[in-house]
């Protein structure tokens, strides 16, 4: 049996929001539960409605897309939400990853992914386009680490945060086994263990949780 999935939908732009839910009927166990035009409505409408994963605009009328992700994550952590934003600015990025957001993603992506997407932050697993990630990884850059808290990273020696950077920078195996001197076989299995000893699943969990524990390490 499919997973029934409860969905809201906050978007000012209602007539895409209709169609969104339409299409969602087609899906086993997708039920959309909650149309919304801003934040406001959203929440006066949660009061009678059980919400599993909400579709939150950024840009609205009212109580915004800002707004509206802050108060969901301090006042309903159980709702995971991903932003959908046809704005391609690195700030929305980090407010929205900040504020609680499992997932950033661009309001023109194919129907498929979104769905996918919705099963993924179900699983709770983070999901973000590579221009997302990268978003990060710029942040980083800009900013550096000033983190030194040991305990974010168990067990991490120098190679471990090599290989790390290199993987949130998007790079190839025999591209990171280049860079840090060693064979690929050596760099697929400490990427299997970096995932292991941080119990991420996926670079882009592994690009939040950095993001999240900077630490000088990853500097160049």
């Amino acid at each position: 049996m499919d997973q029934k999935i409860n969905i809201a939908i906050v978007d000012d732009y209602t007539l895409q929001s209709q169609l969104l839910a339409f299409r969602f009927k087609e899906i086993p166990g997708f039920e959309t539960v909650i149309i919304a035009k801003e934040g406001e409505d959203f929440f006066q409408q949660l009061n009678k409605n059980t919400v599993d994963v909400a579709l939150v605009d950024w840009k609205m009328d009212g109580l915004d897309g800002p707004a509206t992700t802050r108060a969901l994550g301090e006042c309903y952590p159980e709702i995971k939400f991903i932003v959908l934003t046809g704005f391609r600015e690195r700030k929305i990025t980090l407010e929205a990853l900040r504020n609680g957001a499992k997932g950033v993603l661009h309001k023109d992506i194919e129907f498929e992914k979104l769905v996918d997407a919705i099963r993924k932050v179900m699983l709770n697993e983070y999901v973000l386009k590579h221009d997302v990630t990268m978003d990060l990884l710029i942040e980083y850059t800009e900013n550096g680490f000033k983190t030194t808290d040991t305990d974010a990273y168990p067990g991490f020696d120098s190679l471990d945060f090599k290989i790390t950077k290199g993987m949130i920078e998007d790079l190839s195996e025999q591209q990171i086994a280049e860079k840090v001197f060693k064979s690929i076989q050596t760099v697929k299995a400490r990427k299997a263990k970096i995932m292991e000893k941080l119990n991420l699943n996926g670079v882009a969990a592994l690009a939040i949780y950095v993001y999240k524990n900077k630490r000088t390490e990853f500097e160049d």
